[in-house]
């Protein structure tokens, strides 16, 4: 009787859901950004940039729609935007949508992404971690090529449980040992090198053979634009690096809908081929929310609880709330460089480009945009990034392989908005865990293919690093 009216009010409530959802989605045009073209370094000809906003430094940096939309786009954005930040909570709760857990790590998009941006690395072990999750894996890949989750905590370690009926899976946190770099000139620079420290398991030990690699959210801005850079382009960016000496590589992946193998550019170590797969992961792992592309819950065979606890509906994230939050992403800018006419600003994208850093955060991307006023429109992105794998050394190796990317391996992290963070996320946590302070420290991290620009920095005078980093802040 009790789970028939469940199920009962489930039904009403995606019904209603429907409902008050139906006036804009039959009005709904979707925001299509098409396959990029090939990449070119000729800039005497490139087409503006309409994708790029300006916006001063504040805490709304990263939350502009793209310039062009039309009214109903507009109207798109805004409800997208409503979605991403709402919250949801355990079936049957009220203050949000139903379909959280049974265990998760956030109860909304916008919890791990603030104004969009990136999480933080909590500052030492008295800290509890927030927009920072511990990804779990075996050392053996599945039959897709993933990682294998462990056997009895599956991806990631879990904080939150719903309500009494099942635990959390565990706690963990965060302590740094340090070290120093000395630079040409003589400064000192100390890096922080991230342990992990568990500190509560509930289903019994991870072992010693578990690869534990913890990951900082990533800034949201800009994904649609990324999104629209074909896999063509990123072959051909990997051959003119061949012939150049860097080794950017394709992370080949696993496409959930269709099951083909696919270049993937999406998260740390490029495991997402396209946006819509990305969401409906975050969904999944984050939160706990299932979608049809994500269906079931992920309970192991000694959470015996788990598998007591139904789904409400089905694929708990209906399309139309999915579609809502990709068409919001597709549609939210990158901020536009600043400072570009300023003589430092310059002399340090001259240093950027004579330290090879541009081998790998390529400045510009030319693509093919389909949305609002520039229908079928080529267009220029400065995202800084190849998004393609590279051995990065083992300063930052983490264990963990999945698909093409090895341990000591790493997607080029896009670099555009790098200056405003600060005023967003009211930090400056770089690299995949969080583990660097400022750009400084993220850039004497770089090993591996990136080490001959590390050690190019590491010689500069005082006044080249100085104008490097303004060049850089002004991303």
């Amino acid at each position: 009787m009790v789970r028939s009216l469940l199920r009962l009010a489930g039904t009403l409530a995606m019904l209603a859901s429907v409902f008050l959802l139906l006036p804009l989605s039959a009005t709904r045009i979707p925001v299509a950004l098409a396959g990029a073209v090939e990449p070119t370094n000729d800039t005497s000809d490139k087409p503006p940039l309409l994708a790029h906003i300006y916006v001063p430094e504040s805490v709304a940096a990263y939350s502009q729609p793209l310039q062009g939309l039309s009214d109903i786009e507009i109207r798109e954005f805004a409800t997208g935007k409503a979605e991403f930040a709402s919250r949801w909570v355990a079936p049957f709760l009220s203050g949000g949508q139903w379909g959280l857990g049974p265990q998760s790590n956030a109860g909304s998009c916008i919890e791990c992404h603030p104004g969009n941006g990136r999480g933080r690395a909590p500052d030492g072990p008295g800290e509890t971690p927030h927009s920072l999750i511990l990804q779990l894996a075996q050392r053996h890949l599945d039959s897709s090529g993933r990682a294998l989750p462990h056997p009895a905590y599956g991806g990631q370690l879990n904080g939150r449980g719903i309500l009494g009926k099942l635990i959390e899976e565990g706690q963990f946190r965060m302590e740094y040992r340090t070290r120093t770099v000395r630079l040409a000139d003589g400064e000192v620079v100390e890096l922080r090198a991230p342990g992990v420290l568990i500190t509560a398991l509930w289903f019994g030990p991870l072992g010693d053979k578990t690869i534990l690699s913890p990951r900082i959210a990533q800034p949201v801005f800009g994904l649609g634009l990324l999104d629209a850079v074909s896999d063509s382009t990123l072959r051909a960016i990997a051959e003119r690096q061949r012939r150049a000496g860097f080794n950017g590589r394709i992370n080949f992946v696993r496409d959930a809908r269709t099951g083909a193998s696919i270049a993937g550019r999406f998260g740390h170590k490029a495991t997402e081929p396209h946006l819509e797969q990305q969401i409906a992961a975050a969904f999944k792992n984050e939160m706990g929310v299932n979608s049809d592309l994500y269906p079931g819950e992920d309970c192991w065979p000694i959470q015996e609880e788990c598998y007591r606890i139904e789904t409400i509906l089905g694929a708990e994230v209906q399309d139309m709330q999915r579609a809502a939050v990709l068409d919001y992403l597709r549609m939210l800018a990158p901020p536009a460089r600043r400072a570009t006419e300023d003589p430092q600003v310059r002399r340090g994208e001259t240093l950027f480009e004579q330290a090879r850093c541009a081998g790998c955060h390529i400045p510009s991307i030319k693509i093919q945009v389909d949305i609002g006023q520039h229908r079928k429109r080529d267009t220029v992105i400065e995202p800084y990034t190849d998004l393609l794998l590279h051995d990065m050394g083992d300063g930052l190796a983490d264990g963990f392989r999945t698909f093409s990317a090895g341990e000591r391996d790493w997607r080029t992290a896009p670099l555009w908005g790098l200056g405003l963070r600060k005023a967003v996320n009211g930090n400056e946590n770089l690299m995949h865990d969080g583990r660097a302070r400022s750009v400084t420290e993220a850039i004497l991290w770089h090993g591996g293919e990136a080490g001959a620009s590390r050690q190019a920095f590491i010689n500069m005078t005082l006044e080249e690093r100085q104008a490097l980093l303004r060049f850089l802040d002004s991303l």
